[in-house]
């Protein structure tokens, strides 16, 4: 009886034990399950490394210099002088545009390679161009001459479609990577996170904006210290803990490109110095309640980015501007079907002096998604006149160059942002971008819509963009390097 009581008392603390042991376990994996930026890539669907390390390095091989055949190079070059002296007819015209049913057309092929894309001109349409492996793609400008437009004078319809074989990259992968990026920055993974310190971004000192820093300094070494030499970061996030918005991540980046980036790359930095007064853009994503998704800024003079959402639980929030939170009507991106949405602009933009103004453009965008295709769709809306003010070169005021244009400076440019707004006899100027699964490879269309009225302001702009935006070939060659060296670092941590 005494050995039966002995064995007895040894299997009730056997099981006390392994119930210990499972209830530490639990504990400890609780502990342990923040979501880390390294695990991102396998949470985007089955395979998902692999497939980032071929996106990746698919867009890092495709910033590398394309090469164009004979004929390419030749259209190239003749697009690059006439920048100086553009006229869409003179485009129209132009002997490597080829004819069809009255409209003119060029078409591209590209070849994906390792060392960059071969590109050429064909003499067929874009259709029978064959994109049989990943990263080829087919595309086709084209040209329609309106004799007749609405406010005068020839406009010219503008098509621009691209294919592109994506291979095994689905638009699921990308919701999928959004979603997870949400997930990751939801406070309790925030506050789970434990990776160990790191002092990069020094300015940055939020407990919770350093625990991000940490998992991306674990998670890329690499392209963490690359980019703490180059950037400047002034905020990343905020996490409330009282109130409405109790629990909710405020992703608020704001960032800058250091002098250590201008001072490396000198034909990069002489470029930044050109663009410094350029101006700024500020956009909005918001629903069609009017409440904000996302919030966009670019400011040349301090060469500062910034973003701006809400997130919790995976799901983005939306908010108003007076800074109230509206969890209620959050949702994830892999829950969406259809989803109309609208973009709200403003810039300024300073033009050797001559000072373009616009509080209000508007952008009418809805994306569709299902399990084999996926549809992203802008249309233009609404362009506010431009204010337009200043003095031309710092000399000549812009009263004085309507002396010698034909026609009020800005009438002229609200004549053609009109036009952009009801090309084609009120279809619109639109963006569509769509994702379709075919077999084993994803296709990915691109097309751009729009009407062109060709009067001064398409001549100055471009001139203007030529020589005061436009990037030359040398500050073309820093900004492939850097991004280059960035694709490389993100496959490192991959």
């Amino acid at each position: 009886m005494l050995g039966i009581k002995k064995k007895s008392n040894i299997r009730i603390r056997s099981k006390q034990a392994v119930s210990l042991g499972f209830v530490l376990l639990l504990v400890a994996g609780s502990a342990s399950t923040a979501l880390s930026l390294k695990e991102i890539p396998d949470q985007i669907g089955p395979d998902g490394r692999n497939i980032s390390r071929q996106f990746f390095q698919f867009l890092k091989i495709a910033a590398i210099k394309n090469k164009y055949d004979g004929r390419a190079l030749e259209f190239h070059k003749y697009l690059d002088r006439s920048l100086e002296r553009f006229e869409l007819k003179n485009l129209f015209n132009s002997e490597f545009m080829q004819k069809e049913d009255g409209g003119h057309f060029v078409t591209y092929r590209g070849k994906f390679a390792p060392d960059g894309y071969r590109v050429s001109l064909e003499n067929i349409r874009m259709k029978e161009v064959p994109i049989q492996s990943f990263g080829d793609f087919s595309a086709e400008f084209s040209l329609r001459h309106n004799p007749k437009p609405t406010y005068g004078g020839n406009s010219y319809s503008g098509n621009l479609d691209v294919f592109t074989n994506l291979g095994p990259f689905t638009h699921k992968h990308g919701v999928n990577a959004m979603d997870s990026g949400l997930k990751f920055l939801d406070p309790k993974n925030v506050s789970a996170i434990q990776a160990p310190s790191t002092l990069i971004f020094k300015k940055i000192k939020d407990h919770e904006a350093r625990h991000v820093l940490n998992d991306f300094d674990s998670s890329f070494p690499g392209l963490a210290k690359f980019l703490n030499y180059y950037f400047g970061l002034n905020s990343l996030l905020n996490i409330s803990k009282e109130g409405k918005g109790q629990g909710i991540t405020e992703f608020n980046f704001e960032g800058t490109v250091e002098q250590s980036l201008a001072s490396d790359f000198t034909d990069l930095g002489d470029y930044l110095d050109d663009i410094k007064y350029l101006g700024w853009v500020k956009a909005r994503i918001t629903n069609l309640q009017g409440k904000t998704l996302l919030q966009f800024g670019l400011v040349s003079k301090t060469a500062e980015l910034k973003f701006r959402f809400f997130t919790k639980d995976g799901k983005v929030v939306p908010f108003d501007s007076k800074g109230n939170l509206y969890p209620e009507e959050a949702f994830s991106f892999s829950s969406l079907t259809e989803f109309p949405f609208l973009v709200k602009a403003s810039l300024e933009a300073n033009l050797y002096g001559l000072l373009l103004e616009n509080e209000d453009i508007q952008l009418f965008g809805r994306f569709s998604n299902s399990p084999s295709s996926g549809v992203l769709n802008l249309k233009l809306t609404k362009v506010e006149k431009f204010e337009v003010s200043g003095a031309f070169a710092y000399l000549a005021p812009s009263w004085a160059i309507n002396l010698f244009i034909p026609g009020n400076l800005q009438s002229i440019i609200h004549e053609f942002t009109e036009t952009l707004v009801k090309a084609n006899g009120g279809k619109g100027s639109y963006f569509v971008l769509r994702w379709d699964r075919e077999g084993a490879r994803t296709l990915m269309r691109t097309h751009i819509e729009s009407e062109f009225l060709d009067n001064f302001f398409i001549r100055f702009g471009l001139k203007i963009w030529n020589h005061k935006v436009l990037p030359d070939e040398d500050a073309r060659d820093d900004i492939r390097k850097v991004f280059s060296k960035i694709m490389d670092l993100v496959l490192q941590g991959i």
